[in-house]
């Protein structure tokens, strides 16, 4: 009774987080920034506080976790302070009477809540895999994706006409949607509440010094080749950073603020499309699978995105949004399958970790190319996708499959909750 209460109470959590994240989305941001006069800098600012303060002190969070009784507490307390940000950062827009301060509300709010998801992201992790039983852990986790994406498909939908009401966007038309992303963040993180873990976890051992902690990270990569190989395709995926954040802020300069919604919606859609593929893919073929459907997805967006017409805009992010899908299951399924118990979190920490250095510049990088070559995306994109090939062939020629997790097998889930108790 208690695991089928968590999973019913996790799709709520995610189903209203989904729904309010719509409203305030890296395309949503970029339409803002534009509006207000801000160039590719700003967006690269964005780009690089935000994936930098995602990533990077993740590689700590293992290290705290041990002086928190529960992942669930961690994944609750950085939740409500992302959800307080948003409320911080509406009240700001409401507020602002100059560009830069309304700005300052957008990237500043997009920065913090970067931080608050490296403390989430880990904990939320190990949250799911003790919530989750692992004879229906693909299952849970695909159902649980698949409604968090028809709540965003809706929540898309509805920012399209509140970004354009009285006929086009308007800082009252960006202060609705924070107010509406704000108000549902705080309604998902009181789900936190009703949250019971069956089999609590152990007394956590003694504190350890934190050079100590750090040093095993070392061990884990000695002791694990296909862990190294792993890391070093993740370098490449992540070098396509260098125009990743600008794909947005190209769409709307050449087609206006309101295309902004419309590519949330298309990377939306297609990830609604993507999940029962995705958990096809990993349960009667192999995670590693969804790591090629990932490249191939992020190569098309940057091939696609510089035709001349909002079709292929869409197709785009269209495809990005496959791509993010697969990605979200193969951080999931392949590195809870790569990791021990005891080193999960460890595990999770460098996965995204891995990528903290390269978003400290790379985005910079981005932007100083624009800036010489007369803002030539077409040379951005490129430099962009290349990469990506190299990783791709990495995966294909050199990473090796875990061994098979003792998961079920099956047809795509369907969505019922009765069904996602297993």
């Amino acid at each position: 009774m208690s695991e089928q209460r968590n999973v019913q109470f996790i799709v709520t959590l995610e189903v209203l987080w989904a729904f309010g994240s719509s409203f305030v989305t890296m395309d949503i941001i970029s339409a803002l920034v534009y509006a207000q006069g801000g160039s590719a800098g700003l967006i690269a600012l964005v780009t690089a506080s935000t994936g930098f303060l995602t990533n990077a002190p993740q590689l700590f969070v293992p290290y705290f976790q041990r002086r928190i009784a529960h992942p669930l507490v961690g994944a609750g307390m950085s939740q409500a302070f992302m959800a307080s940000v948003w409320v911080v950062a509406a009240a700001m827009l409401w507020l602002a009477t100059s560009p830069f301060w309304i700005m300052a509300a957008a990237i500043g709010a997009a920065a913090s809540c970067g931080l608050g998801s490296a403390f989430n992201y880990p904990n939320y992790q190990q949250m799911r895999l003790r919530l989750f039983p692992s004879r229906t852990r693909s299952r849970s986790y695909s159902t649980v994706l698949f409604f968090s994406q028809i709540s965003g498909m809706l929540g898309a939908l509805v920012c399209v006409p509140l970004l354009n009401l009285g006929g086009k966007p308007t800082q009252q038309n960006y202060f609705f949607c924070f107010a509406v992303a704000s108000c549902l963040f705080v309604l998902s993180t009181s789900c936190y509440v009703f949250l019971r873990d069956p089999n609590p976890p152990p007394q956590t051992a003694a504190k350890r010094p934190l050079f100590t902690f750090l040093r095993e990270y070392g061990d884990l990569l000695r002791a694990d080749a296909n862990l190294r190989v792993f890391l070093f395709s993740e370098i490449f995926a992540w070098l396509s950073g260098i125009g990743a954040g600008f794909l947005t802020y190209y769409a709307v300069r050449k087609f206006g603020e309101s295309i902004a919604p419309q590519c949330t919606v298309a990377r939306i859609a297609a990830g609604l499309i993507a999940v029962p593929l995705a958990h096809l893919l990993v349960t009667r073929l192999k995670p590693r699978v969804t790591m090629v459907a990932y490249y191939l997805g992020v190569i098309a967006t940057f091939a696609l995105i510089l035709a001349p017409s909002r079709f292929m805009v869409w197709a785009a992010m269209f495809a990005l949004g496959a791509a993010m899908i697969f990605r979200v299951n193969y951080l999931f399924h392949l590195v809870a399958a790569m990791s021990g118990e005891a080193d999960k979190a460890k595990y999770f920490a460098l996965s995204s970790a891995v990528g903290a250095p390269f978003m400290l510049f790379l985005p910079a990088l981005g932007a100083w190319v624009l800036r010489i070559t007369n803002d030539n995306y077409a040379l951005v994109f490129a430099l962009s996708a290349a990469p990506m090939f190299v990783g791709l062939a990495i995966v294909c020629l050199f990473l090796k499959d875990p061994p098979p997790q003792k998961v079920e097998v099956g047809a795509v889930p369907r969505v019922t909750l009765k069904k996602m108790s297993g």
